[in-house]
């Protein structure tokens, strides 16, 4: 077990008083496995790869009974501590890639600054010119053919996604033993986005890197994954591998966003209507009493009034008074 995480508890400070935003959560990723964060925006994704990294201050409190990563137990570790450790050995690519660009160095500068050793394959590391190869051998795999003007370029004259991918770059140069991917291939055209999820697999495959994949859209990395965790308003509602979840979910906020992934091989008629649930995400000031999807369920009812408890499947679990397809589950036994 590479990252083992749980009952992690999250509060942000409101004007008055700290409003919790996550509950409960549990976060096990093994060596080597590609692990999928799923949930709307708004769910909490970001703010849970915050408190993971120990990336927060006074204005957000973190609770968790248990923090194991590679072997070293950091539960009772303070903040600052934790965060120098983990940044030795997990790498993030953020949402908003010129955001984490310094905006007075140019981009070269600030790709050789996050080299580590562990960048290079030969004893040379250490010159100049191996560390310009290697930088330009992973802008190109990136999709980046004119590196030279690009290193040369401050944040501010690259489109957005140049920058995410040179984030991407910078991550995957690093080599670390844990990549987060917050949303990294978002805006991207289909054909860049399918290089760099081939490179995410690359990574994992050959590299035996582990990736903790975060997305609100279940559609172009569905392959990719292979472990799914359903993230609603803070909450942790479905859990399993990636062939339980997709092809036999419990939960209807899985089952809506599997129905929200547009099949181009059927046809489908004019003003044809998605199949998805009703309403918004409630905010996290207004979130209902008991199961966090209570007002736009369609099969809600009184017992979802208090919070469902876990229920263990095969390879996962879920949070459901009215889980769907159970049939299957017995039909498999």
């Amino acid at each position: 077990m590479l990252l083992d995480i749980r009952n992690l508890s999250i509060m942000l400070r409101m004007e008055t008083e700290y409003l919790q935003v996550c509950k409960g959560v549990d976060l096990s990723i093994n060596e080597g496995e590609i692990c999928s964060l799923v949930g709307s925006s708004g769910s909490g994704k970001s703010i849970i790869i915050k408190a993971i990294m120990g990336m927060y201050g006074h204005d957000m409190k973190v609770t968790v009974d248990n923090f194991r990563f590679m072997n070293c137990d950091l539960t009772n570790v303070d903040v600052n501590t934790r965060r120098k450790i983990l940044s030795r050995e997990i790498a993030i690519i953020f949402q908003e890639a010129r955001a984490s660009l310094d905006p007075a160095l140019p981009v070269g500068t600030q790709m050789k600054n996050s080299l580590s050793y562990r960048s290079f394959d030969d004893k040379w590391y250490r010159l100049p010119f191996w560390k310009n190869r290697t930088i330009n051998n992973v802008l190109h795999k990136v999709g980046i053919k004119d590196t030279k003007i690009i290193l040369r370029s401050l944040p501010h004259q690259l489109s957005e996604i140049l920058c995410q991918k040179i984030i991407i770059a910078m991550a995957l140069a690093r080599k670390p033993k844990l990549l987060i991917a917050d949303s990294p291939i978002s805006g991207m055209t289909s054909s860049s986005q399918l290089q760099i999820l081939k490179l995410f697999h690359s990574y994992a495959e050959n590299q035996k890197g582990t990736l903790l994949y975060i997305t609100n859209d279940l559609g172009p990395a569905s392959n990719l994954m292979d472990t799914i965790k359903m993230l609603y308003c803070g909450k942790i509602v479905e859990s399993g591998s990636k062939e339980q979840v997709i092809n036999n979910p419990h939960h209807p906020f899985t089952q809506s966003m599997i129905n929200a992934i547009p099949d181009f091989n059927r046809q489908q008629k004019i003003k044809t209507r998605f199949d998805v649930l009703g309403g918004d995400p409630p905010e996290f000031t207004r979130t209902p009493i008991g199961c966090p999807l209570g007002p736009r369920c369609p099969y809600a009812d009184k017992e979802c009034n208090s919070m469902p408890p876990i229920t263990k499947v095969k390879n996962g679990y879920f949070r459901c008074y009215y889980p769907l397809n159970m049939e299957k589950d017995s039909e498999l036994k």
